[in-house]
This record gives C-alpha cells, structure tokens and sequence, in this order.
C-alpha cells in the first residue's frame, strides 16, 4: 500500500488535533450555517405573506423535530459504529453498519409518512384549540401534513450525510446539505408569495402565492434534492463502505449496536419535542397570568392569550435565532465524533484528549459571543420579524365590548391596548435576554455528551436530557407562569442548563476513568484485567 494512500486512510489517526478537528469540522459548521441562515428567512418569507405564518411554522416545529430527531439519532448511531469499526480496521461491521443503517431509515420513513396522514388535524386541533377555518389552524395543517408526507428526504438526506460524515468526507457532506438549503431558498419566495408582493422591499414579478403550503413544498424539494446528492456522492466517492444491498438480511446484532447509542440520541431530542409542545401550552398560561396581574379580568385575559399566541410567537422567534448559535457547535460536534470514535478504536487516548479540550475551548468562546448578541440586541432581533405597528387589530382590548374593558388609567391603560406585535417586541425582549444565558453553559455540555456517544456510551445523553427537560424545565416553567407570568417562564432554561453541565462532568469524570485511563495500558493487559 502506498505511503500516500495509507496517509489518506489513517487522517483520523494521523493528522494535528487542531487541523483535524477544523477540517471535519468546518465543511459541516458552514453546512449548519447555511442551514441556519434558511430557518431564518423561510419564516421572514412567511412573514411577508401572513404573520400568523410564523405563530403557524412554530406550532409545527415540535414535530418536525421529531422527524429530525429520528433522523440524526439514528446518524448518530451509525457514525458512531461505523467509524469504530474502520478504527479497528474492520470494513465487514463497516459496511453492515451502513446497509442495516438504511434498511432502519426506511421503515422509520413509512411510519412517519403513516403519522402524517391520520395525525396532523389532530395535533393541530390539540394545540391550539381551535376548529378548522381558524388562520394559523389552516396554514400550520397546511405546512405539516406535506412535511411528514413526504419526510423520506429529510431521512435519507441526513443518513447519506452521516455516511459521509463517518468516513472523514465531510467536505462532501457540507455539499449535500448546503445544496438543498439553496434549493429551498430559491424556491422560497416563488412558492410562498404571489406576483406583487414585497420580499426585503423588492417587488416581486411573479410567484405560487401558496403561503404555508409552498413553504412545506420548498422544503420538501430541497430535501429530496440533497438526498439524491447525497446517494451519488457515497455511490462515487466513499469506497470504504458498499452500499450494495445484494443478499442483504437485516442483522440484529448491529441494529441493535446503532440503536445503543442512536436511540438515547433520538429519544434526547424527541423529549424535546414533547416538552416544546408542553411549554407551547404553559406560555398561552403564562401570558394569561400576565395580563391578569396588569389588571385585566380572568376571562378576558384568557381569551387573548388563546387567540394572540404572544408567548409560541417569542419562543418560535428564539428558536430560530439561537440557531446561528447553535447550529455551528452541532458542526463542530458532527465532525468530532468520528474523530474520538476512530481514535479511541485505535485506542490514542492522547488524540482523544486533546481533540475534545480544542472543541470545548472553540465552543466556549462562540457561545460567548452569543450571549453578547442576544444580551444586546434583543429587541433588534425580534423587529426582524415583527415590525412595529400603531394600529390595534382585531383581537385586542380595543376591539372588544367596552362592557368588557378594565377601567383603568395611565399607563396600565396603555397595556390593554397593546397590538399583537407590540406585545411580543414588550415582552420578548426581555424575555430572550433572560433565556439566552443559557449560552454560558451549553457549548461544554454539548461536547461532552457527544464525547460520550463517540465512545459508544448513549445512554448518559438520555438520562441528561430527561434530567434538564423533564425534571427542571417543565415543571419550573409551569411553576413560573402560574406564579410570575409569561416572561419568568424563560428563566427555566439557564437553570436547566446549569444543573445539565454539572451532571455531564460528572458522567465524563466516571467515563474517564472507566473507558479512557486504560487506554495507556496495554491493550494485553487490559484484557488480562477483564478475564
């Protein structure tokens, strides 16, 4: 074997820490970036064509999550054991983790295509109360029920991209995904918006004019896009894997080994998911108690909360803004596992070592300049989506029966008359400073729990996350909007975040000393040690 070809199979082994990490990671930091910059202006276009769009695509996100959650964690589990298995120079349990990997990605694809057809009404009309006909009903059904119908892009896309992403051509991967983010983008404003209409004050000639139900078509066609780059990359360039499927049985064996580390993946973020339906839920409480506190009668305060969704409307907003913070740690994090995996198959605790302390130290000094951001540009932000306006609309305090209207004065007064956008610029601004401290804890939490799933470990993943979302968030959250109202509820997650980072040294420090410490012994002593 040449010199040159065994350098280009060994870089996970061979290559600086520093320059490694960077060059795994910066196809896919570029790739999230990109993908975070379309989350952003796919809800500006549907802003431009009806800003219930927004409150509508936040309503939905929960449970396309759940499609991405499935999609990653089941990634997760096949980068993990792929990249192991050519760490220890085994391309047989290679290839089987990529076959038996996809055979998995397409049953899940089948039955979240199922979901979709007898579900989205349904989770609609749990939501947010209301009948078909009701605005944001229309157009959040509109957009979830193509997004899960045709979910097998967004499941093939991903697991191609995991491919890729395991055997160190993450350059590649940051193609696939980079491309269908395009796709949606210029499809975009063709499918949501009509002839006439303004986008970033340019008139446009032409277009669908479809709303909600373009934005899911524009999606959909960028997925499947990427999805198909993505077959012809690994068809063409990944020859450390075969994808043939010729005699291929379903082993469950290593099913189940991708599933020991991708299933407390999945099940970490679809907790999120559930936990965003619940806040979505306990926000509406929230602004109710709210308007209460500032005078406003039980009844009255409660049907507004219902129908303005003030609170979803802030934490949509967040959601997509954190994700420029977000979304580059998650690329870093993608290109590091392969890493650890590969090097702790080859048994150098020294690469290990070194390649997670370069990654926490990157992921500190971003976040910080995050929470810079968020702590001073708050408001700023939120008038990207919501431009200020001086006219009450239908729905507010001035457009109900005067019978109904507190008698107050000054200022207080002013509170009641507050249009649906003046009240998510009040109280959001606030309310993001407050959530986006969780910033100061996140990046070293991300990174060590990852580490932990790279060394085949998944299930301290899902025993943070029940701990940060379940046991801290909901109730807290819940706690807060019953006792201080909408905006207190967003201090649940810095202290999540906090007690998260705590337990996760923890799991480390023990991780550490079980699995990595004796990499410096022989491996014939180790051995030795466990007879």
């Amino acid at each position: 074997m040449s010199e040159k070809l065994q350098s280009k199979e060994n870089v996970m082994g061979t290559m600086p820490e520093g320059k490694l990490l960077f060059t795994m990671a910066f196809p896919m930091v570029i790739s999230m970036m990109v993908q975070a910059f379309y989350n952003i202006y796919d809800s500006l276009v549907v802003a431009s064509f009806d800003s219930a769009g927004v409150t509508a695509l936040s309503l939905a996100f929960p449970i396309q999550n759940l499609l991405i959650a499935f999609a990653t964690g089941t990634g997760v589990g096949i980068n993990s054991y792929l990249s192991r298995a050519l760490g220890e120079k085994r391309p047989d349990k290679a290839n089987k983790a990529a076959t038996n990997g996809l055979f998995v990605i397409a049953i899940t694809t089948v039955l979240f295509m199922l979901l979709g057809v007898v579900g989205t009404k349904a989770y609609f009309t749990y939501l947010t109360d209301a009948e078909p006909g009701t605005l944001t009903y229309d157009l959040g059904v509109d957009y979830l029920f193509v997004v899960m119908v045709a979910c097998a892009g967004v499941f093939f896309q991903v697991t191609f991209e995991r491919l890729l992403q395991a055997t160190g051509k993450a350059k590649l991967s940051m193609y696939t995904q980079g491309l269908g983010a395009i796709v949606n983008i210029i499809l975009d404003p063709i499918f949501i918006l009509g002839a006439g209409d303004e986008l970033f004050g340019i008139t446009l000639p032409f277009g669908l004019g479809m709303g909600t139900l373009g934005a899911a078509l524009a999606t959909v066609i960028g997925q499947f896009t990427a999805a198909g780059v993505g077959l012809f990359l690994n068809l063409k360039y990944n020859k450390e894997i075969s994808l043939s499927f010729k005699g291929f049985k379903p082993d469950l064996q290593v099913i189940k080994s991708i599933y020991t580390v991708g299933l407390p993946s999945i099940f970490m973020a679809a907790v999120g998911s559930f936990l965003t339906m619940a806040i979505n839920k306990i926000l509406t409480i929230g602004e109710q108690v709210t308007y209460i506190k500032e005078g406003m009668s039980p009844a009255t305060a409660a049907k507004l909360a219902a129908e303005r969704l003030v609170g979803v409307s802030i934490y949509g907003v967040y959601f997509r803004l954190q994700s420029f913070v977000f979304m580059p740690i998650f690329g870093m994090n993608n290109g590091m596992i392969p890493i650890v995996a590969y090097n702790y198959g080859m048994r150098s605790k020294k690469r290990i070592m070194k390649t997670l302390k370069i990654a926490v130290m990157a992921a500190v000094i971003y976040m910080l300049l995050g929470l810079a951001v968020f702590q001073t540009m708050s408001g700023t932000l939120l008038k990207v989506f919501y431009q200020e306006d001086e006219a009450p609309e239908a729905g507010t305090l001035e457009s109900l029966p005067e019978e109904e209207l507190p008698s107050l004065d000054g200022e207080a007064e002013e509170e009641f008359h507050l249009t649906e956008t003046q009240a998510v610029l009040k109280y959001g601004e606030p309310a993001m400073r407050i959530i986006s401290l969780c910033f100061l804890f996140a990046g070293v939490c991300i990174i060590t729990i990852s580490s932990l799933q790279a060394l085949g470990l998944g299930m301290p993943s899902l025993i943070i996350s029940l701990i940060r979302q379940i046991v801290v968030i909901l109730p807290l959250s819940f706690v807060f909007a019953k006792a201080f109202g909408l905006v207190a509820i967003f201090a649940a997650y810095p202290i999540a975040e906090g007690v998260a980072l705590i337990i996760s040294i923890f799991l480390f420090v023990r991780t550490y000393k079980k699995l990595l410490k004796p990499l410096d012994l022989p491996l014939e002593a180790v051995q030795a040690s466990t007879n």
